[in-house]
């Protein structure tokens, strides 16, 4: 499963920008070198950007599908306000919270199909890792994850916004 097989174009957008602009930050540091001096900056960068990526993804397919179920005004205001605009970590049970409080045949579906994944402790560790290194970087830690170790995590974590658009579309 990849970026391609997202149905939801401002998502799908929103990923293959995060995964260039990632794979940049690898070229970057390889060419300046793991142990120049913007490197941890570029790391940590790579970290917020991921992890963002993987946030607004949940949230814009969420608010989308609840959004077209529904004509009322002030719904959709509310939709936007608690889900799309909230702070809410990209965790695998953040996500299944949010799926359950929307409909919990959606959860069930959701879960039942990251379940069924061949890998799917490689995939879910790679959503913690993003989530547990960007919370380390925004309580004042530093993690060591490298750049491209991010972009890895990504990539993995990118199955579960796959199967969270065919779960809501």
């Amino acid at each position: 499963m990849t970026i391609d097989d997202i149905v939801n174009n401002d998502v799908k957008s929103l990923l293959d920008e995060a995964i260039i602009e990632l794979e940049n930050i690898v070229n970057i540091i390889e060419i300046f070198g793991a142990t120049s001096r913007p490197a941890p900056y570029m790391n940590k960068y790579a970290v917020i950007k991921a992890c963002g990526s993987i946030e607004r993804a949940f949230k814009i397919i969420i608010s989308d599908f609840l959004q077209s179920h529904t004509n009322n005004d002030s719904l959709k205001s509310f939709i936007n306000i608690n889900i799309r605009e909230s702070s809410k970590n990209p965790s695998y049970d953040n996500i299944m919270s949010t799926l359950k409080d929307v409909d919990i045949e959606l959860k069930n579906n959701f879960k039942f199909q990251i379940n069924t994944l061949d890998d799917k402790e490689l995939v879910l560790d790679s959503l913690k890792s993003l989530v547990q290194d960007r919370n380390n970087l925004a309580h004042g830690g530093s993690p060591t994850v490298t750049a491209h170790q991010v972009v890895n995590y990504f990539k993995n974590a990118v199955i579960v916004i796959v199967i969270l658009n065919q779960v809501c579309s």
